[in-house]
Parts: C-alpha cells; structure tokens; sequence
C-alpha cells in the first residue's frame, strides 16, 4: 500500500482543543493492482476535548469517518462509507492513574466493519490508565 496523512490540531484555550486527521490510502495490492479487503481508501477523525476547570475531568468527542472498503478477499462484498461518533470521559483520580469510560458508536449507526455489514450496536468500555 501506499498513501498520506495529514492532521492539524487546533488549542481554542487552555482547557478546550479540537483536531483533524484524514487518510488516504492507495488501498490496491501494488504488484497486482487488485483491491486489498478491509482498507478503505479514505478515512478520518474529527474530535474535540474539553478539561473542566472544576473537576479533574476530560471530555472527549470523536466523530469518525470512513470509507467504502471491500470486506472479503475477492472484492465481492463492498461496505459503504461510514460515520460514527465515539465519547470517553477521563477522571484524574491520582498523579498517575486516571479511571476512564469509553463508549464506541453511542449514535448507534450501521457500521462496515469487516465480516459485520451494516451492523449497529454501541459499545462501552471502562477501565484505569497508570502511568509509571
């Protein structure tokens, strides 16, 4: 494959900053020219955090985007573009060990993930970050 990326992040104030990645990707094998399942071509991220002046809390907010992909090697079954939006919240609970809850496409859009067309569902996770 072959490809570029680019992003830009922009800090609006000390406690609000927002970004933009995108890629593309010459999504074809580059000795046959046929299309490689599972790499869209397109894809990018849009996201916003904000850190609360009161509490030790981060709020973030990704809005993802991706492209049509092939989801099967023989570049039969083909998957639309995409859209979901992912939140975490992120609590400093100590120095170095933040609790976090994360939570995967909360619109509950139809994604195109591999093997799994046009499937919505949302998924939350929680867990703890140490830093050492």
């Amino acid at each position: 494959m072959a490809g570029a990326e680019a992003s830009i992040e922009v800090l609006w104030s000390e406690r609000i900053q927002s970004g933009l990645d995108f890629t593309y990707q010459y999504s074809r094998n580059l000795d046959t020219d046929r299309p490689l399942p599972v790499h869209p071509e397109k894809a990018g991220r849009l996201w916003t955090q904000w850190t609360l002046n009161s509490l030790p809390l981060t709020l973030r907010v990704n809005g993802i985007y991706q492209g049509s992909q092939w989801n099967n090697s023989a570049a039969t079954l083909a998957t639309d573009d995409t859209v979901r939006v992912d939140a975490i919240a992120t609590y400093r609970a100590l120095p170095k060990l933040d609790l976090y809850v994360r939570g995967e496409n909360i619109t509950n859009n139809r994604t195109g993930g591999f093997y799994a067309r046009y499937t919505p569902g949302i998924t939350v996770f929680g867990g703890i970050h140490l830093a050492f």
